[in-house]
């Protein structure tokens, strides 16, 4: 049996979609075949193991936004009779649209939804008949958090079809725990993600900027617009960090007090960066987005606070809990166990389980 699992870059994209995707083509290389394909600068074809292939499509951006690849399309058009099923890692435009003709009509279906379309609104009118029909299609529905389906208007119809599958990563060596703040040090923050608007840096960058007893780093590569990066260069104790690899990163973690999340709208699906921090002991500061994967991740009083992002004295607050001599250890440890207990990759084969439940179907 092949498998065909449509992620949106390649597996060396550093995005919680293509880290997910990965996921699922180890767990299901074990005992099946299964091609990946996504977008990219080129057409490439990776061989990453005996069962594990990766096809990468030169692809170019309308609007900003949707990634469309003529190479793709004829890979969809052209191949459909060499999979069983496939697995679609969700959001994902152009591939949705066809795997909704006839050629792909009797597939087992498998959709890996990691968060909402929340973008071009306009757009997204006339691509909904497409996703619903894909949907309908669908055998199971994964979800990396349980309540997330709840909130979700594409979802609500479908919770019968929803199995939550948290999202894990590997643990790490900690280096104990680091000095505590206090009044003679500064409280470092660090926020991590390419930017987008609905991460939410704007009102960040205004709680923290020239404040003092605070340092905020931004470990951002991607574009900015030209008025977020005047206020973070008029502000003394703001940094914007650029192109680190995972070593830089985690060393940048490691010096850090608290992570936080500023995040303004539910396209944060779940949150990856807040388990890398939480697997370095790091307590995390979340702005509280009801129905997300980070609501699922927080834990008040345990690996982290909530905040309001709109309310400059919530976020304070938030931080001086946190940051609290007396408390601080606490939180960084409970931050450590929590992703031990609840995220941290163990030797279960969750994806590859789902699938053997339904390979009757495929066959």
């Amino acid at each position: 049996m092949r498998i065909l699992s449509i992620s949106k870059f390649h597996f060396d994209y550093r995005g919680g979609i293509e880290k997910e995707a990965k996921r699922v083509s180890n767990q299901l290389g074990v005992k099946y075949k299964i091609d990946t394909i996504c977008f990219g600068s080129r057409d490439t074809l990776d061989v990453l193991s005996a069962n594990e292939r990766i096809f990468t499509f030169s692809s170019c951006r309308i609007l900003r936004k949707v990634d469309i690849s003529l190479s793709m399309v004829k890979f969809l058009l052209r191949r459909a009779k060499d999979y069983h099923v496939v697995w679609v890692h969700y959001p994902n435009i152009l591939p949705v649209i066809f795997l909704s003709t006839r050629r792909w009509r009797n597939k087992t279906i498998i959709i890996q939804y990691q968060n909402d379309i929340k973008v071009l609104p306009f757009l997204y009118v006339l691509f909904r008949p497409f996703e619903r029909r894909l949907l309908n299609k669908a055998e199971v529905i994964i979800t990396s958090s349980p309540q997330y389906h709840l909130y979700s208007q594409a979802l609500k119809s479908f919770s019968g079809k929803v199995r939550p599958i948290p999202i894990r990563l590997k643990g790490v060596q900690v280096h104990g725990y680091k000095l505590k703040p206090n009044q003679d040090r500064d409280i470092v923050l660090t926020a991590v993600g390419r930017y987008t608007q609905y991460k939410g840096y704007e009102k960040l960058v205004k709680l923290v900027a020239n404040v003092s007893g605070f340092r905020l780093n931004i470990v951002c590569s991607s574009q900015m617009p030209e008025n977020l990066i005047n206020s973070i260069e008029s502000s003394a104790n703001i940094v914007i960090q650029r192109n680190l690899d995972d070593s830089e990163l985690e060393n940048l973690l490691v010096s850090t007090h608290v992570f936080v999340l500023s995040s303004i709208s539910r396209n944060e699906g779940f949150g990856i960066v807040l388990l890398e921090a939480l697997r370095l002991g790091i307590p995390i500061c979340v702005n509280k987005i009801e129905g997300t994967g980070s609501e699922f991740i927080t834990k008040p009083g345990v690996n982290g606070e909530f905040f309001h992002i709109d309310e400059p004295k919530s976020f304070y607050e938030a931080i001086g809990q946190i940051t609290n001599e007396s408390r601080y250890e606490d939180y960084c440890k409970e931050a450590l166990n929590d992703f031990n207990s609840r995220f941290r990759s163990n030797d279960s084969y969750e994806f590859l389980e789902v699938l053997d439940s339904l390979v009757h179907t495929a066959l």
